[in-house]
C-alpha cells in the first residue's frame, strides 16, 4: 500500500520538493520491485534509504523500531527542477545497531548529512545485492 502513498506524495510535489516516508524495507532488493525502483530514479533526482533492517522473517534479530516482524526503512526522495538532464544518486545506509533501542538512538542523534551513506549505482534496476 506504501507505494500507492509514495505515487500520491509525488504528484502533489511541484519541480522542487521532497517527500519523506517511513515504509516496510522490502522495495530496496526484492526483485518485484524492480519497476518501482526504476520510477522513482525517473522522477527524483536524489534518493537517500536509511534501512533499519529488524525483518524476524529473514533471520535479521537485531531488533526493530517498531516491534514488528518486518523491516522498517525511511526514506527521503528529493526533486529538483534544475537536476533533470543528470541521473538520480542513490544513497543508502545499512544499519549496524544491535536493538531497535540502538537504532532509534542512532536515527535521534544523528543529522542526515553526518550519516556514511554508500553511492549505490544501480544494475538493472537493482540498487543492492546486484547480480549479473
Amino acid at each position: 500500500m506504501y507505494v500507492r502513498f509514495i505515487r500520491w506524495a509525488s504528484d502533489r510535489l511541484n519541480d522542487n520538493g521532497i517527500i519523506a516516508f517511513i515504509t516496510n524495507n522490502s522495495f530496496i532488493d526484492s526483485l518485484t520491485f524492480d519497476g518501482f525502483r526504476k520510477v522513482l530514479r525517473e522522477e527524483f533526482s536524489h534518493i537517500y534509504i536509511i534501512d533499519l533492517g529488524g525483518n524476524i522473517r529473514q533471520g535479521d534479530k537485531t531488533g526493530n523500531v517498531f516491534n514488528i516482524m518486518i523491516g522498517v526503512a525511511i526514506t527521503f526522495l528529493i526533486k529538483k527542477q534544475d537536476n533533470n538532464s543528470n541521473p538520480c544518486e542513490i544513497y543508502y545506509y545499512k544499519s549496524i545497531e544491535n536493538s531497535g533501542i540502538d537504532k532509534l538512538y542512532f536515527i535521534g542523534k544523528n543529522k542526515l548529512k553526518d550519516i556514511n551513506f554508500t553511492h549505490v549505482i544501480p544494475k538493472n534496476n537493482h540498487w543492492i545485492n546486484q547480480s549479473d
